[in-house]
């Protein structure tokens, strides 16, 4: 499943890159770029995760993998706060994304299996109160667009609830697949 989101990933990243080139400006440049790096970024971190036996470097490519959610989350909604917000609304949604992000990175790196329903919660927290303030500004965004971030983050919100619920039976492919699911969801509406 990782390789196949990786490959979607890095394919998905590089189309969107060749289809803005034409008109893309510094703005959407930037918030690609950020959105490409958490996307690849989860996805590579998470395979590297899943694919390490128990050992020293299994327990850091965890604290990795859990930080890169972070990343992707802002990352995420980045390109649409340089693109379809107005001027300082846009800086503000940015600003609160990466703040809250570098927290949570700082956090799961620093105090490993510490923290864990918290920071779960802020993942949540953090996709869910960028898009209650994104809606605000609604009319700047098409309705599909609108539509596919929500069920993004209805997706990625089902995904934490199983990996929250702990070792059921493929507990971790379920996860992964809502993952998979919502990532799927959000690289539609940047494309979008």
């Amino acid at each position: 499943m990782h390789a196949f989101a990786i490959l979607l990933a890095v394919g998905g990243v590089a189309w969107l890159f060749e289809a803005a080139l034409p008109t893309g400006g510094p703005r959407q440049t930037i918030g690609l770029t950020l959105y490409g790096v958490g996307l690849i970024g989860m996805f590579v971190v998470s395979a590297a995760y899943n694919a390490c036996y128990p050992s020293l470097a299994r327990e850091l490519l965890r604290r990795a993998d859990h930080a890169t959610i972070f990343i992707m989350i802002a990352g995420t909604w980045t390109p649409f706060a340089l693109s379809g917000f107005p001027a300082n609304v846009d800086l503000l949604l940015c600003a609160l994304a990466w703040i809250t992000a570098t927290i949570g990175v700082v956090v799961k790196l620093a105090f490993p299996r510490r923290f864990e329903r918290l920071l779960l919660a802020l993942y949540l927290i953090m996709g869910w109160t960028t898009f209650g303030m994104g809606w605000a500004y609604a009319d700047n965004l098409p309705n599909i667009v609108l539509l596919l971030l929500f069920g993004g983050g209805i997706a990625y919100s089902c995904g934490a609830l199983v990996h929250a619920r702990g070792r059921a039976p493929f507990h971790n492919v379920a996860w992964h697949g809502w993952v998979l699911l919502g990532a799927s969801l959000h690289w539609t509406a940047v494309a979008n």
